[in-house]
């Protein structure tokens, strides 16, 4: 008889031997027992699990940063995957995000190997940026998920108000129309502004992450503007929500697209402006 619920500190112990069973190498894995067991006590992670019996075969993770659900580590244990229970959790955990007052959007990432897991998300989420050639995750026994260097994730993000929300940038300049254009989709205008103060020049590596919520990005935008990158979208953060924006340098890059899949044409269409960009030598914005 199996039962999803919302999980407790006591249950931290099982949700980490799962992992293992199907990570290698995960943040749960890695902070252990008792952080798990201090954030679920604090509220600072809220954990779906299913239950048969009184084992843990599924769980579905949920961290709320200010006004901003980041769905996190949905998992099945193998031997009980295509029985719909990874659904199950999701639509629990949809529905408590959903229920949450002032919760603006909810975002997320997910495989973009995996059709199935993609097809979790209804049409709603769009599609806000994409991971590339990321190391992989999963145990070597994982085929459905193991893909090695290949692994890519799409992020999508679901905009639970129709009111658009505004947030200050501290930069101008030629990013400005690119930077826009990410964000209108799921309901945020950033608002641009000149940061007056002095920049430094620091060098950038071939792939970037920039912090929009925080003035001194003015100084990697400058540089990025000026340089051969590609905007690989908005990535969703535990320390500043959806004001992370990144970029890769061209040229230096091998994908294998043929694994990289998408669910529907507004995805498709996303992913493939984005690897079109970084495939080819045109201007990168």
């Amino acid at each position: 008889m199996t039962k999803t619920l919302e999980a407790k500190p006591e249950h931290a112990k099982q949700i980490i031997d799962l992992f293992k069973k199907v990570y290698k190498s995960h943040s749960l894995i890695k902070y252990g027992k008792k952080s798990l067991e201090d954030n679920l006590a604090k509220n600072e992670y809220h954990s779906f699990i299913l239950q048969n019996d009184k084992e843990i075969i599924g769980h579905g993770g949920i961290r709320i940063i200010k006004d901003i659900a980041i769905l996190d580590s949905l998992v099945v244990d193998p031997r009980y995957r295509n029985k719909g229970f990874g659904r199950e959790i999701f639509q629990e955990r949809l529905k408590f995000c959903e229920n949450k007052k002032n919760l603006t959007h909810i975002a997320c990432y997910t495989v973009m190997q995996h059709l199935g897991s993609q097809k979790l998300y209804s049409q709603a989420f769009k599609p806000i940026g994409i991971t590339l050639n990321r190391n992989d995750a999963y145990t070597d026994e994982d085929s459905v998920f193991n893909q090695g260097s290949s692994n890519g994730e799409l992020v999508l993000c679901k905009p639970l108000t129709e009111k658009i929300i505004t947030f200050p940038v501290s930069y101008k300049g030629i990013l400005e129309k690119e930077i826009k254009k990410r964000y209108l989709d799921i309901k945020i205008l950033p608002q641009f502004m000149k940061n007056d103060k002095k920049q430094g020049t620091e060098l950038l590596d071939d792939y970037i992450e920039v912090d929009l919520s925080n003035p001194s990005s003015t100084a990697q935008l400058k540089i990025i503007e000026k340089e051969n990158y590609v905007c690989l979208g908005i990535y969703p953060s535990f320390t500043n929500g959806l004001f992370t924006l990144a970029f890769k340098r061209k040229g230096k890059y091998s994908i294998n697209s043929s694994k990289l899949k998408t669910n529907n044409d507004e995805r498709k269409r996303f992913l493939e402006n984005i690897l079109e960009k970084l495939l080819t030598s045109d201007p990168l914005v």
